[in-house]
């Protein structure tokens, strides 16, 4: 069997996540298939080798991704003979910066984790694979036994050699990244689902490579309220908003109808403008939307673009109409 290999770590794949530490520059992706590149372009591929053969998260069809109530800490699980192996990755500030991966066995039988870095820290010395087999030489391997969990960590941005010890566990990153997103918006809905999403699209705009204000500018106002909600004002200027909303207006200015997330963009523009002091450019703002045809109801499915789905929300749950505010237009699916 040849390991898969797939458009792993493409920023611009719809179901990448980003990890990182705020205050950080470093980035790093992780794949559908629970691969994770780094800023250096070197990707950290993995595999399970169980009893029966090389388990591939690129091509097993049981390979399952979640990011862990909806952080950006990404959970892979692989189904092998006798259960699951999960593999759940983080980021940490800790010595300077590091990933985290989090091996758990729950398989009824013994595996090794093998994964394309040597560069990774253990908690003891990883082995090459055997010679002949399905893995490439360069690959190094971890044994596991049944119930047994394992911790291996990758320094970032020339950060120190990570202290296994001392770092962070899943548990409390997600916490930490919990009372980090939850200001805005609040969702308590019957749908659990809708408030997960909301702490993912919040996590990718703290994030994500942030849009060009000049090409996406409706992405960009978009983003620029979810920071402002989270209390990150660094990096946003007045000007920028401005100009954002001015050419996304002009665009739209001819059309029968403003598209629901162009008028959300502009209200977030107005609400940026506000919070950077810049109340004069908030009226401004507000009143380039004035003159806009009205806006079309948002749809009923969520959009696929994680950075449109907090103002999908928060226009079904409730949409001003002049003077006047429509409270749950229709129920979030």
């Amino acid at each position: 069997m040849r390991l898969g290999r797939t458009g792993i770590g493409r920023a611009d794949a719809p179901d990448v996540v980003h990890l990182g530490v705020l205050a950080r520059p470093w980035r790093a992706t992780v794949a559908p298939d629970g691969t994770v590149v780094t800023d250096d372009g070197v990707p950290l591929r993995w595999a399970v080798v169980a009893e029966d053969r090389v388990h591939d998260p690129a091509t097993s069809p049981t390979t399952r991704q979640r990011c862990v109530d909806g952080t950006p800490v990404v959970e892979t699980a692989v189904r092998v003979p006798g259960g699951d192996v999960v593999v759940t990755v983080f980021a940490a500030a800790d010595g300077g910066g590091a990933l985290v991966l989090e091996v758990e066995n729950r398989a009824g039988t013994s595996v090794a984790f093998a994964c394309s870095r040597a560069d990774v820290v253990s908690p003891r010395p990883l082995s090459a694979p055997p010679a002949g087999g399905e893995l490439p030489a360069s690959w190094r391997v971890l044994p596991l036994g049944h119930g047994s969990s394992s911790r291996l960590a990758l320094a970032v941005d020339g950060a120190s050699r990570p202290d296994l010890a001392t770092l962070p566990d899943a548990a409390q990153v997600v916490r930490g990244w919990q009372r980090q997103l939850e200001g805005g918006l609040r969702v308590d809905v019957p749908e659990p689902t809708a408030a997960e999403r909301l702490v993912r699209s919040r996590g990718e705009a703290c994030l994500a490579p942030p849009p060009d204000a000049d090409e996406e500018p409706e992405r960009y106002l978009l983003r620029a309220g979810q920071l402002v909600a989270l209390r990150l004002l660094e990096g946003l200027r007045p000007d920028d908003v401005a100009a954002a909303a001015t050419r996304l207006a002009a665009a739209h200015r001819r059309s029968s109808a403003t598209p629901w997330a162009v008028a959300a963009a502009l209200a977030s523009a107005s609400e940026v403008l506000a919070a950077l002091g810049d109340d004069r450019g908030a009226a401004d703002a507000r009143a380039v939307a004035a003159r806009l045809p009205a806006a079309g109801p948002a749809p009923d499915e969520p959009p696929a673009d994680a950075g449109r789905h907090e103002a999908w929300l928060v226009r079904r749950l409730a949409v001003a109409d002049g003077a006047t505010v429509r409270l749950l237009p229709s129920f979030p699916k």
